[in-house]
């Protein structure tokens, strides 16, 4: 290491500038109920050459799908609920503190929110 981490020539997350592409679509299901989809796309940020300090912070993820719903109940509660899901993806690439060594990232994401407005 030639520079302080994070500094333009030491170590670092090495993270690239992303394009992410997004599509969404909401369906007005009937006057009290909205659902919707979405789907979003990015390149691949972390190069192979950075794997081993971004085991801190594995954002490998290219893909995420959503959906949603919202139900309103009366003029002032409404309930709203969302999963997401982002399939595993891997980076591998040389430790550089050990050469001969191969190291791999993988994360795969998935959730689910609940909330319930009222007073609206």
């Amino acid at each position: 290491m030639s520079a302080p981490l994070g500094a333009d020539a030491g170590a670092g997350f090495g993270w690239d500038d992303m394009n992410i592409y997004k599509l969404g679509y909401q369906w007005q299901r009937t006057a009290k109920q909205k659902i919707r989809f979405g789907i979003s796309y990015t390149e691949q940020p972390i190069p192979s050459s950075n794997v081993l300090l971004n085991i801190l912070a594995p954002g490998v993820q290219e893909w995420h799908f959503t959906t949603g719903f919202s139900h309103s109940f009366s003029n002032s509660i409404q309930l709203n609920a969302m999963a997401f899901y982002s399939p595993a993806k891997k980076v591998s690439g040389a430790n550089y503190l050990a050469p001969n060594q191969q190291i791999s990232i993988e994360m795969e994401q998935s959730g689910l929110g609940v909330s319930v407005v009222w007073g609206i």
